[in-house]
Formats: structure tokens, sequence, C-alpha cells
């Protein structure tokens, strides 16, 4: 094991505290949710005593007091360096190292001014490595551009809208209005909301459902019991026991960032780079940790919920024979990016009252722009769509959804594709309004009327103790502390 990062670089982020910058043994065990008005909540000690870089060496972590999570992590990031590599928490690591020195100052602590002095030089090796990467494709030879990232663009003055397009808008209006009748207008929202929850995080592949286990979920609330799991995804479980409550945690995280998208609309927060790295805090929290490949060897994956990205991103779809790449910004242009979107953002957002068809437009750049720029390092997605709803929410459509089951991930893909490169909104807008009929249309079939054991799975009663019909194998086992 090389002596040139430390085993818990990852670990000390999965959960909200940092122990990468002090003693494990400090760390309170509890894994609580921070307040929403906090990104992060930190602990700093003094004397600040660094966790070593050598598991074996004198200082070894003591593994009873590390969340199952963190042990993961740390036991992947002791088999070898590149793993830890993949893991992407050399970012965070290095800031809370930067951070804590200056707090202590240096020369207070030999061993731990060493520590940031590693760490300094990777990153910086990293960096470069990452400048060089950006116009280069990993394997000439099996890749190809699909596209490469071009800077932002305003929104065109002319955007093409065909009659089509106003038949579909009229209709999605007469449904959202027809529902709101048949339930009380909260409930509808409330139901709506849910249904979004599932399908966005269906549709970037964290879990599948049973689909009697949606349409109860949307009906009575994201319970636990009434959680049936039908494929594996990126999400990861530690034990099959856990599925459903982790599903039920990641579908509240959603609720939580519809309820910022909300106040975003009515002007209660700004819309403002802060406001959008909460969002994402929302979206991602129960989320965070993944199976970026199912291997084998597995890689697992972190994101780090509420931070700008720290390295270069891209993604890879089918191309023919070959692997086409899709280069998305700069991380070190992502700030700068993201102002310039978001101003025009808030510019554009002063034509929207009263044009519904100018706030799908908006809403069509504005996704497209954000999936361009990739702010963070996972849920582009699930944050582009909800930011685009802002628009919408304001002239009294629905927010944006896209159906997992009903939109092909290509013919969503090649939308954004289209938008960002030609200036076509049309396929998307059709895309969005499509998703949002398909929507209404399931609640309607679905969702209006209670069905016997409802209440049952509230209370995790006799209705709620059903036999699971989970179909996942377990990556990774439980941990047993000696």
């Amino acid at each position: 094991m090389s002596a040139q990062f430390p085993p818990t670089q990852v670990g000390g982020h999965v959960s909200n505290r940092s122990i990468s910058i002090m003693q494990v043994s400090e760390v309170d065990s509890t894994e609580t949710r921070p307040p929403t008005s906090n990104m992060e909540v930190r602990k700093l000690k003094f004397p600040c005593t660094p966790v070593p870089f050598d598991p074996a060496g004198p200082y070894a972590i003591d593994e009873s007091v590390l969340t199952s999570e963190q042990y993961i992590i740390w036991a992947k990031s002791c088999e070898a360096f590149s793993v830890a590599h993949k893991l992407a928490g050399w970012d965070r690591l290095y800031y809370d190292l930067r951070e804590a020195q200056a707090l202590v100052g240096r020369g207070r602590d030999e061993q731990f001014d060493h520590h940031v002095d590693l760490v300094d030089t990777y990153v910086e090796r990293l960096l470069r490595g990452n400048d060089v990467a950006w116009n280069q494709l990993d394997d000439p030879e099996n890749q190809t551009w699909l596209r490469k990232w071009t800077p932002l663009r305003a929104m065109p003055d002319e955007v093409k809208i065909t009659p089509e397009i106003n038949i579909l808008l009229n209709t999605v209006f007469k449904e959202w209005n027809e529902l709101k009748a048949r339930l009380p207008p909260d409930e509808t929202v409330r139901r709506y909301d849910r249904l979004l929850s599932i399908e966005t995080n269906e549709l970037e592949g964290l879990f599948s459902l049973h689909g009697k286990s949606i349409s109860r979920l949307v009906r009575i609330g994201f319970f636990p019991p009434a959680v049936v799991v039908l494929k594996e995804g990126s999400l990861y479980f530690e034990t099959l026991d856990e599925a459903p409550s982790k599903v039920a945690q990641v579908c509240e995280d959603m609720l939580k960032a519809i309820r910022v998208v909300v106040l975003q609309s009515e002007g209660k927060i700004p819309i403002d780079a802060a406001s959008i790295k909460q969002l994402h805090f929302e979206c991602t929290f129960h989320s965070r940790f993944i199976i970026a490949d199912p291997g084998p060897p597995v890689i697992y994956g972190i994101t780090f919920p509420g931070t700008f990205r720290q390295a270069v991103c891209s993604t890879a779809y089918p191309a023919g024979g070959k692997i086409g790449v899709v280069q998305y910004c700069n991380f070190r242009e992502v700030p700068d990016e993201m102002d310039k979107m978001l101003s025009l953002f808030n510019q554009y957002l002063s034509n929207v009252p009263g044009s519904p068809i100018n706030a799908l437009k908006i809403a069509a750049w504005c996704h497209t722009w954000f999936s361009a720029i990739h702010p963070f390092g996972d849920g582009n997605g699930r944050v582009g769509r909800l930011l685009s709803s802002i628009p919408l929410l304001r002239c009294g459509l629905p927010p944006v959804n896209i159906i997992a089951s009903k939109t092909s991930k290509k013919e969503y893909v090649d939308a954004l594709v289209k938008a960002q490169f030609n200036d076509e909104f049309l396929p998307l807008i059709t895309v969005i309004l499509n998703g949002m009929l398909e929507s209404l249309s399931y609640l309607r079939r679905n969702c209006l009327e209670e069905e016997p054991g409802d209440e049952g799975y509230k209370h995790g009663g006799e209705y709620g103790k059903t036999k699971m019909r989970i179909r996942l194998r377990l990556r990774v086992p439980r941990r047993v502390n000696a």
C-alpha cells in the first residue's frame, strides 16, 4: 500500500462528519441528517491529529467506530491506491486538510504538515492529469467523440413552436385541472410529487420498483413496508432488509428538493449557485454512496452533496462499433458557467407570467445547459429537471417528470443533444410535455382511489408484513466486528 493516500480519505465524507482530519475515535458515530440550512456539519478538535496514511501503522484505524458505509470505502481504499483514486475522494480531503491547516497553523504538528504536503503534491499531479485529459480520449482506438463541450449560449430569439405543441400543452392543462377536481388540489400535487420522486430516480438507474408498489407509495407516502424492489440499480444496499428503507429515504430526499424548487418558483429563495447546491444536497443525500460498476471488481462511487465537481467529467454511450464520449464543461470553468447560466435564467423568468409557451422554452433551455455544464459529480439529471420546472410552476403547470418506462433514455438524450448543438428545442419540449401527460394519466388510472390494505402499510401492520419480492444480490457482505 502506497503511503500517499489516507485510508479514510473517502470514508470521512460518506456521513456528515469529517474524520479525515482527526482521530476516528473522537467522532460521534451517530448518523444524523444535518439541518437543511447547512451544507455539511464539520467537527474540528484541537490539537488536530490526522488519521495516518498507513493503515498498518502505529495509529491503525479502529474499525469498530466506523459506520458500515465508511468501513466499506476504507476497506476498498486499502486494497489498492487505484481504487481510492476511482472513488474520487481527493477533492474533499484536500480542502478539509487545507482548512484544518489554516485553522491550526503550520509548524504545530510536523506529521500533519507532512500529510498536507503529500496530498497537495498528489492533487497538483491529478489536476495536471485532468488538464491533459480534457482534450484527449482515454482510448482513441475504441472511443470517438459524440460531442465536445461548447460554451453556454443564450436562448435563441425564435424557438419554433408547432400546432402539435399547443395541442399537447392544452391537453396537459385539461388533465391537470380534471385531476385536481377529483382529488383535493393539495393532495393532487402531493401525489404527483411522489410519482416524480420515484420516476426521476428510476430514470437514473438507482432502483426499479414493482408497479403496484409505485401506485401504493404514490397514494400513501414513502413507508418502507410498501416498497417492493424488482430490479437492482446503482443505489447501494448493505443488506436486502435495508433496501425498502433506503429507497424510501431517497424518495423523501426528492420531496425535500421539490419543496426547495417551489420556494424558488415563489420567489422566496433566490435562484443562485448557493440554492442550486442546496437543491443538489437535498436530492442526493441518501444516494451519495452508489455502485458505479458492479464489476468484478466492484467499484464504488461517492457523490458529495452540495459540492461542485473537481474533476474532468464525461459520459459514454454506444456509437456504432465504438464508445461515444460526451464531454462536459471543464470543472475549472463550472462556477463561472453556472453564474452565467443562472444570470440568464433569472432574466428569462421575468417573461414567464401568463405565457406557458415561454415557460416551456425557458425550461428546455435551462435543462439543456444545466446538463451540458454538468456541475456535479452525480445527480445532474435530477437537479436539472427540477430546476427547469421553475418556469412551469410559475404558470400553473406541474414539474418536469420523465417516466422511465415510457420514454427511452436515448430519445431523451438525443433531444438534449439537438437542443445544445443545433438550438432545436422542439424535441425536448415534446419530451417534457409527453412526460407530464404520462404522469397525469398514470395518476388517473392508478392513484385516485384508496385500495384495501393501504392504511396497514403506514403502520407496518398485517398488510405491511407481506412478503418482500426483492430480487437483488448482495454485493458486499455485512461486516461483523470481532
